[in-house]
């Protein structure tokens, strides 16, 4: 009896082991969503202390983005299997937080904002690679030699972020449309100049 009491006992030990309340799985979501974050952010992952991607920079090809699409599409997928009410109040407020962003980010590739136009007149990849060394480490040479790896992928980074038609065409039409609601055509501007200036009258 003693002997089949532990051959049970060694075999259910592994399943109980395995066994996850739903706290224990949306924190295993969470850690992989943000170990996943960091590896699509190497510059930022670095400048938080994870040296794992210290010769990469983010990558702007379209390829990569729909890729950071489906991930996050699996994120959402693992979290809406969650049930929401076996959670605390907290773990309901991450589990929220972290669903509302991921399905913004999926929202957004319905008009290809954040895939076509990489630049605003705030703000561009070039600008964001210029300022890069702001927020990195620069103790020995191994931080010296991971910004130098950084600078030297700087020409794909560059291609990639206009590599196709596509891509150069809706960005175009993304910078361009709003500026014909605020800048008037050039024939109206003329008309304007060309209108004579009314008389002052004087009290």
């Amino acid at each position: 009896m003693r002997k089949i009491f532990l051959f049970l006992l060694s075999v259910a030990t592994p399943v109980l082991a395995q066994a996850q309340t739903p706290r224990d799985t949306l924190s295993q979501v969470m850690d992989d969503h943000w170990n996943w974050w960091l590896s699509t952010h190497p510059v930022e992952a670095t400048a938080r202390g994870v040296r794992t991607y210290d010769d990469r920079i983010y990558d702007l090809s379209l390829t990569a983005r729909a890729a950071q699409i489906k991930a996050e599409q699996a994120f959402v997928a693992r979290l809406e299997a969650i049930g929401e009410t076996m959670l605390a109040p907290a773990d309901r407020v991450n589990r929220a937080v972290l669903l509302w962003m991921l399905r913004d980010d999926i929202a957004g590739e319905a008009h290809q904002a954040e895939r076509l136009m990489l630049f605003t007149t705030y703000y561009g990849w070039h600008q964001g690679f210029a300022g890069m060394g702001d927020g990195l480490p620069f103790y020995d040479r191994a931080d010296y030699d991971s910004y130098l790896t950084r600078l030297s992928l700087y020409p794909k980074q560059n291609g990639d972020a206009s590599p196709s038609p596509g891509r150069r065409s809706r960005a175009a039409m993304f910078c361009l449309a709003p500026s014909s609601a605020i800048m008037p055509p050039p024939s109206a501007v003329s008309s304007r100049a060309s209108r004579k200036r009314p008389a002052s009258t004087s009290r």
